[in-house]
Order: C-alpha cells, then structure tokens, then sequence
C-alpha cells in the first residue's frame, strides 16, 4: 500500500486491485455488510496508524475513490462528530470522477441531493486503457436491461451504457455504476459526444453480452 500523510488531521492510502483481492475486498462490498466494510477499513487504519497520531479516539470519516480496479482511500479526523458512529455511503459533488464519501449520518442535504441525483441517472459513459478490463467488468455486470455499446477512439476503449426502462428488475443504476466504476474511468457527457462522432463503433448495441460471448468462459 501507498501511504501519504496529506496533513496531521488526513492520510491518503492507495491499495491495487490485488491487495483487495487478498484482503477479500471488492468496491461492490460497499454497499453490503455495513459492519464487515466497517471492519476493512479500521483494519487499514490501525494498520497505517504507525505512530497512533489517529489513536486518540477522534472519529473519523473515510472517502474513497475507485482507481483501476483498487481504491484510494482518504482517512480524515472530524473534530466534534459523535464518536461511535460510523459513515454511510454517498457521494458528493465529485461523483462524476467515480468519487464516494462515506459521511457521517449527519450528511447536509446538499450531498444527500447529488447522492439521489447521481443514483437515479439512467446513462453513464466509461473510458477504459485496456480491452482486458472491459472484459472482466462485461464478465461482471450481467444486466439483460441494460444497452451497451463500445467503442475505440486514439488507443482507448469506451463503454455507453443506458439502462432502457425503470424497472430495475435485476440492478438498479446506483449498483451498476459502483460495479462499473471499479473498472473503468467515467467521463463526462461532451467526452462521450465527441467519441460517438469520430470512434470507431466496435458493438453498437448488445457490447456486454457480445464480449461475453466472444472472450468469457461459460
């Protein structure tokens, strides 16, 4: 793990891809086992906390930002929370970089206003460096509702995905987005434009279940 210690009160921690998988850990966990991620995270405190600067009973809140498949993790003290809460999962005004904070249950209405807005968009568009990435997020994300389509653009790879009604029956948006952003970097709406306009189109509708298809084991 990277450790950098932005300033007395916040530690930037970033972990890859493989020592998640060793630690059992995926983004997705997320937004399961409250108490399990609960347990993940002060486990890498205490075990980055080596001069116990954070070991004063201060509470603290935990940002996290998915990063090719690993995550970095921003640990910052928060003079004047209650001690003995822990933070729920939102996201705030950075969301359109794959960004979360887990903020504590007093969460202004701000955050709480982009958290629904950004759960409740039907589309969203990821760049990828590698076609092996878009492999394993097609082999993860496994929605018959959801459209997508790939393109290649300058050596890079982007997915257009839209969901194509509200039912939800299988995955809601906010789940298919957590799941897409451990794999891919999300761009922006004029990002997308232009690559729609000058990309090459490699799957023009059916992109997941066609890699699937093409490149995963049954």
């Amino acid at each position: 793990m990277q450790v950098d210690h932005i300033d007395e009160n916040t530690i930037r921690v970033r972990i890859t891809k493989q020592e998640l998988e060793k630690r059992g850990v995926k983004i997705l966990d997320l937004l399961g086992d409250k108490s399990k991620i609960q347990q993940f995270f002060y486990s890498i405190l205490d075990e980055i906390d080596t001069d116990h600067s954070f070991a004063d009973n201060t509470p603290v809140t935990f940002q996290v930002m998915p990063n090719n498949g690993g995550l970095d993790l921003l640990i910052s003290k928060v003079p004047g929370m209650k001690p003995g809460t822990f933070p729920k999962l939102d996201s705030n005004d950075n969301s359109q970089n794959g960004f979360y904070d887990l903020n504590d249950e007093t969460s202004n209405s701000k955050t709480s206003n982009t958290a629904n807005n950004w759960k409740t968009q039907k589309r969203q568009a990821y760049r990828f460096n590698d076609l092996g990435v878009v492999i394993e997020l097609a082999d993860s994300l496994k929605v018959s509702d959801l459209a997508a389509s790939l393109y290649y653009l300058k050596g890079q790879y982007y997915l257009d995905l839209a969901f194509l009604d509200e039912d939800y029956a299988e995955l809601t948006p906010a789940d298919a987005w957590t799941i897409s952003n451990e794999y891919g970097i999300r761009v922006e709406n004029s990002e997308m434009d232009f690559v729609r306009r000058t990309g090459k189109i490699i799957f023009r509708q059916d992109a997941l279940g066609n890699i699937r298809q093409y490149f995963c084991k049954a």
